[in-house]
């Protein structure tokens, strides 16, 4: 809120992740419009989301959703924030697969992946860089990555929509916006600065081993890929009945 509230003198800006746009869908109060009070200038990075299980869980998706439909009781799912990007997919799941389970909510995603790795909750969708060591580690299974294609991190992996769940693409962004009227030029010599560190090594290599990938995005770009994530927002809210908290 503080950054729409700002002069557009190229002084102030916001470093935020999905939840910036997702806050109006699942708080009762929200102080900004994520359309109308920021200029977009890039994202930057991204991490797909990726389904988790405990290692008492069954071995694969399909005997994983047959459980499911058999013994719905027996599944709940670890959440780590309302409205947050693993919870739409976690909605999105259920109802692409006609099951249902139960959400534990959790402060945070470390308290949520070690119940899940303790098998106190059997299920997540978790960021990659949070549940890759565990995975790498043996210490819960990984069903599918959420994304458009395999993770380099998890090439053995397959992706939901190569096992018959082609919506099923969420992956975590990071974008940078400036506040409302900033001018265009100021708009593209930041933009232009962002790209470049996209591309340097060092940063790639970091963002890699934080399970994510660095973006390189014009402005226009980054303000259809918002206008399309809200859309997609609204109808798994709708589609799911999530409620304000």
């Amino acid at each position: 809120a503080e950054v729409a509230r700002s002069a557009p003198d190229g002084t102030t800006y916001l470093t935020n992740a999905d939840i910036h746009i997702m806050a109006k869908h699942v708080m009762r109060s929200v102080s900004y419009d994520p359309l109308a009070d920021f200029t977009p200038i890039s994202r930057f990075a991204t991490s797909p989301m990726v389904l988790i299980g405990s290692m008492k869980t069954p071995a694969t998706m399909p005997a994983l959703i047959a459980q499911m439909k058999a013994k719905p009781t027996e599944f709940t799912f670890a959440n780590s924030g309302l409205g947050s990007m693993g919870h739409l997919a976690t909605e999105s799941f259920k109802l692409r697969t006609s099951t249902s389970a139960e959400l534990v909510n959790y402060r945070g995603t470390a308290p949520a992946i070690t119940d899940v790795v303790a098998a106190q909750v059997p299920l997540m969708v978790a960021p990659l860089g949070s549940a890759l060591s565990f995975v790498n580690d043996g210490k819960v299974r990984a069903f599918a990555i959420m994304g458009a294609q395999r993770s380099k991190l998890l090439p053995n992996v397959p992706t939901a929509g190569e096992q018959g769940l082609p919506d099923l693409n969420f992956t975590l962004w990071y974008g940078l916006w400036g506040p409302k009227g900033l001018p265009a030029e100021t708009v593209q010599r930041v933009n232009a600065t962002v790209q470049a560190a996209s591309r340097d090594r060092e940063i790639v290599e970091k963002l890699t081993a934080l399970g994510a990938e660095a973006v390189t995005e014009d402005p226009a770009s980054f303000a259809k890929f918002i206008e399309a994530e809200i859309q997609r927002a609204n109808r798994v809210v709708e589609e799911a009945g999530i409620k304000p908290g």
